[in-house]
């Protein structure tokens, strides 16, 4: 053991200061000596491949948190499908927890897979529900309408820029379309919102306007139809475009196989019925 000393004081006594082991007393090189070997020592792995493995399985799975805190491991299908199941739910119900749930998974799905207009479009359009959903109240006093501002500009953000990486999706229009509609009006997204549903009305009502051909494919899906044509008709009848509206319930009349959405636009053109 050995004792370091401070310097004099004005009494001209050198005192004590604490006590270290002699084996910590080492030159400033050896210290960079045992740094450097520990550095190159964690450099070389046991496996020249783990690196490669590692990066390949990463590639296919991201690791997810479940409510019970059992670390499992999701494929991006499978993510896929639970941030769609999410989505779905926060349209249908409104509840801030799957509005919450959409975001989240979205939002890795979106770090995964930077380049998928289609997910970074979902993302968008769950940030916009987050955006119009009530909050609480923040710390320091922050208001719960600058709160919801916040997370619509990312979402217009977020959407913009999917319709840049593919401006000729139907679903990606209709996203954008639907989310602006919903948006506050102080940002001012509701010319871009008719903007978009009136492109894909005119593509629905002739595909071959769409020039991209696979999505030109994806415009005669029933399934898809269905959808558009409902979220039209509620969008018209918001905006009071009566005529608009009666149009696309009578669309959706034509064309849907779901007795649900049958007696819905009948009921809607027909509210004696």
């Amino acid at each position: 053991m050995f004792a370091l000393n401070t310097p004099a004081r004005d009494d001209g006594v050198r005192r004590p200061n604490r006590a270290f082991p002699a084996c910590f007393c080492f030159s400033s090189r050896a210290f960079a000596a045992l740094t450097l070997v520990g550095v190159l020592a964690g450099c070389q792995s046991p496996n020249p491949t783990a690196g490669m493995e590692r990066q390949n399985f990463d590639s296919q799975y991201t690791f997810d948190q479940t409510a019970t805190h059992r670390q499992i491991w999701l494929t991006t299908a499978e993510r896929r499908q639970s941030a769609d199941a999410a989505f779905i739910l926060a349209q249908n119900t409104g509840e801030r927890t799957w509005i919450k749930r959409a975001v989240n998974e979205y939002g890795k799905l979106t770090k995964k897979h930077p380049d998928d207009a289609t997910i970074k479009a979902h993302f968008g359009a769950a940030l916009a529900l987050y955006a119009r959903t009530p909050q609480r109240a923040l710390s320091k006093g922050l208001a719960n309408k600058w709160y919801g501002s916040w997370h619509g500009e990312r979402a217009i953000k977020t959407l913009n820029e999917a319709i840049m990486m593919d401006p000729l999706n139907p679903r990606i229009r209709l996203l954008r379309g639907e989310a602006f509609a919903q948006l506050d009006e102080t940002l001012n997204t509701d010319a871009v919102a008719s903007s978009d549903m009136s492109m894909v009305e005119q593509w629905l009502a002739n595909p071959l306007t769409n020039s991209d051909e696979f999505h030109s494919v994806t415009l005669t899906d029933r399934a898809f139809q269905e959808k558009a044509y409902l979220s039209l008709a509620q969008y018209y009848e918001e905006t009071n475009r009566i005529g608009d509206a009666r149009r696309a319930w009578a669309s959706l009349r034509d064309i849907a196989t779901d007795p649900t959405l049958q007696v819905l636009a009948h009921r809607r053109l027909d509210p004696t019925i």
